[in-house]
């Protein structure tokens, strides 16, 4: 049978519990029934009842080499029976054996525990650092996690399960129900330990600490050999745990087993072997540029170092961690640096530990060059980082722009001890903050952190600068906030090629006029060289176009028609050009796409029912809108006359009279002859009603046509009307 665990646990001591194992008592003596429920693969712990703190435990008889290792993993049930029994992933479809103890070691039961496969969702171990469950299911499948009965978190996933979890402590119990559709799965998971850590244990040590991220976990020393407890202790509410010790005590601890368990049901969840380490101190790498020398050591050890004649060039202590970190200065390279360690009650009994002084060397930095070069005895990598605060821009500063401080890291760059390195970063803002950490595999030192010098002028920012285009005179470049005799130079390009302007400044203020950028927009590239500094990049500034030229009256043709759209005509124009069409409150009622001819035609919905006008305007391409030019337009068509308006009486030997009604106050009507000839007008002043006489229409019938024009609007479409012979 195989038991795949992925907490490496030593078989032949999780099995060694505290009681004597009565091997040879049966099952059916004891008369207690030992109950399991469902167990599959991917669960974290079998649950079950038996005899109140009755002992469980997993079998495994693939280690004969000791009787007792045949007992993988093994719980105490609480006051009421109830058991959770840790284990790791054991194979499905297979049948795991599970014996039961009372607490003198006489067996109650022995029971056969079936692995089912699981269903269509995996799960990954839960941790106390990642708080967060994580898997892989199928399509809209529902998971809840709970704790105690209580859901603690939930969500649906599609494929990937990432589900934030509340912060939760190792040794925690969950069940994880997975729903889909109609198929519901349950598995048991519990909070793995990754913060569990011993603090450096020598023979000097005054106590065994560390901490467990478990809160009163139980700890406990065993002998490798015969299963014996040692020592035992509980954790605090945060999981630390610390263990006064004598000398016959350390000594006995050193190659013990050490176990973590939870606190209620005693399952070990983490196992390891327990080593003094040598009372010699570690010492952290340093160079010639260090300001103090660090490492670790015995835990409330005093520390003294010594230089390559013997002299005591630094004194401290470690802390209870046992780091320690002692201040020296003038280190020189190459030197060979003894770290001595002793206890404040036994000085006599010293060990120590030597290391060379590293030498490096760090050319100066500066904003000019795109590369760090130096060179150093230690290392195969070296990271760099550089820390900028935006407020050391004087610009910035100046202008009281709030500051924030960014952080950005360059490398691992390969570097070969003794040789030159050359760490490419790019250019560096001036006054940044410059850490360069040397690494060869585990070990690290960082160089004391260096300000970046300013020699290169910062470039102006384009709030700066404005460019004015004008239009038939000289165009204008004005540069603020800038330092006396500061040297503008003014550039087509964004480098290379020779400056169209130059300028020393006499003031913080500068104008430079500029013979004619063009009528469209552009971009110019200015740089800066301020006093005593090299010149700064060119910094780019768009500008706009001159001014579009107004349009004439007579380029701009408007239809305004009735009951459709209005159509505005402008001619005359060149390609690319946009005309904007504005009501006289100032609201733009069309633009056209760029034009592709000489003419373009836009679309109204209305300019107005009655005479008015509009206001039209031209871009040219790249330049700027134009002056609106005022263009009149006429009213709509009015409405032709009806016939039943109009009367026509045609006398005989006296003047003719034609009489139009319905009218409005200022209609204009007017009388055309069927040849197309006015003969005939009239405004309403008064009623609504006009009468015109005619010295004689003729003595025959015939035929005349009538329109009317009203205030504001367009002469109608023309109304025939038939009139009788004389009588």
């Amino acid at each position: 049978m195989k038991i795949v665990l992925k907490i490496v646990v030593s078989i032949l001591c999780m099995m060694m519990l505290t009681f004597n194992i009565q091997e040879n008592v049966s099952a059916a003596e004891g008369g207690t029934k030992t109950t399991v429920d469902r167990y599959q693969y991917g669960d974290n712990y079998l649950t079950g009842k038996t005899a109140p703190n009755a002992i469980v435990a997993f079998v495994d008889w693939g280690v004969p080499s000791n009787w007792k290792s045949k007992y993988m993993h093994y719980a105490k049930a609480d006051s009421n029976g109830n058991f959770k029994l840790f284990s790791w992933n054991i194979s499905s479809g297979q049948t795991v054996g599970l014996d039961t103890y009372d607490q003198n070691g006489t067996k109650l039961s022995s029971n056969k525990v079936y692995v089912f496969k699981e269903s269509f969702t995996s799960l990954d171990p839960i941790y106390d650092t990642s708080q967060e469950l994580t898997g892989k299911t199928v399509k809209n499948t529902k998971v809840e996690v709970m704790k105690d009965g209580k859901v603690i978190a939930s969500g649906t996933f599609n494929d990937a399960i990432q589900l934030k979890l509340p912060a939760l402590n190792a040794g925690t119990f969950l069940t994880v129900k997975m729903t889909t559709g109609s198929n519901i799965d349950v598995y048991k998971k519990i909070v793995n330990p990754k913060k569990i850590s011993l603090i450096p244990t020598t023979k000097w040590s005054k106590s065994v600490k560390g901490q467990t991220g478990i809160p009163y976990a139980k700890i406990v020393f065993k002998n490798q050999k015969s299963g014996d407890i040692i020592q035992s202790m509980t954790a605090d509410g945060d999981g630390n745990f610390e263990l006064s010790v004598d000398n016959n005590t350390i000594k006995a601890l050193d190659q013990s087993e050490f176990q973590v368990m939870e606190p209620s049901y005693d399952n070990a969840l983490y196992e390891t072997t327990f080593r003094l380490r040598s009372t010699a101190p570690t010492i952290d790498p340093f160079t010639q540029l260090s300001t103090s020398v660090a490492g670790t050591a015995t835990p409330k050890s005093m520390i003294n170092i010594l230089d390559g004649e013997g002299r005591v060039i630094g004194e401290g202590q470690t802390d209870a961690n046992g780091v320690y970190e002692v201040p020296v200065s003038k280190l020189i390279g190459g030197d060979l640096i003894t770290v001595k360690s002793f206890m404040a009650d036994n000085p006599n009994e010293t060990d120590q530990s030597q290391e060379d002084v590293q030498k490096v060397f760090v050319e100066e930095i500066d904003d000019s060059s795109d590369t760090i070069n130096g060179i150093s005895t230690f290392g195969d990598q070296a990271v760099v980082e550089v820390q900028t605060d935006s407020a050391n821009n004087t610009i910035r500063a100046m202008s009281k722009l709030s500051s924030s401080i960014t952080k950005k890291k360059y490398g691992p760059f390969a570097i070969t001890p003794g040789k030159n390195f050359k760490l490419k970063t790019g250019k560096l803002m001036k006054g940044s903050k410059v850490t360069i950490t040397l690494q060869s595999g585990k070990r690290k030192v960082a160089l004391p952190a260096v300000t970046v010098k300013k020699v290169v002028t910062s470039p102006l920012l384009s709030s700066q600068v404005k460019v004015t285009n004008n239009k038939g005179k000289n165009d204008t470049v004005t540069i603020k906030g800038i330092k006396k005799q500061s040297v503008i130079k003014i550039f087509k390009q964004a480098s290379g090629g020779k400056a169209i302007a130059q300028q020393t400044a006499s003031s913080s203020n500068v104008t430079i006029s500029l013979k004619q950028l063009g009528q469209t927009n552009g971009t110019l590239y200015i740089s800066m060289k301020e006093p005593s500094l090299k010149e700064s990049n060119r910094v780019s500034i768009r500008y706009q176009g001159e001014k579009s030229d107004v349009l004439k009256a007579n380029q701009v043709k408007i239809n305004n028609l009735k009951n459709k759209k209005d159509v505005i005509t402008v001619s005359k124009i060149k390609k690319k050009d946009v005309i904007k069409v504005y009501s006289t409150n100032g609201k733009l009622l069309a633009t056209s796409k760029p034009a592709n001819s000489s003419s373009i035609k836009l679309y109204v919905k209305q300019v107005g029912a009655k005479s008015g006008k509009v206001y039209v305007t031209r871009s040219g391409d790249k330049m700027l809108e134009s002056g609106k030019q005022a263009i009149s337009f006429k009213g709509e068509p009015s409405a032709a006359l009806k016939s039943n308006q109009i009367k026509i009486v045609n006398n005989k030997k006296k003047k003719d009279v034609v009489t139009i009604s319905q009218l409005a106050k200022q209609d204009v009507v007017k009388i055309y002859h069927s040849s197309g000839k006015l003969i005939g007008k009239s405004t309403v002043s008064k009623g609504k009603a006009v009468k015109v006489t005619f010295k004689q229409l003729g003595a025959k019938g015939g035929k005349l046509y009538f329109t009317v024009t009203g205030k504001g609007m367009s002469e109608s479409n023309k109304t025939v009307k038939k009139f009788q012979a004389e009588k």
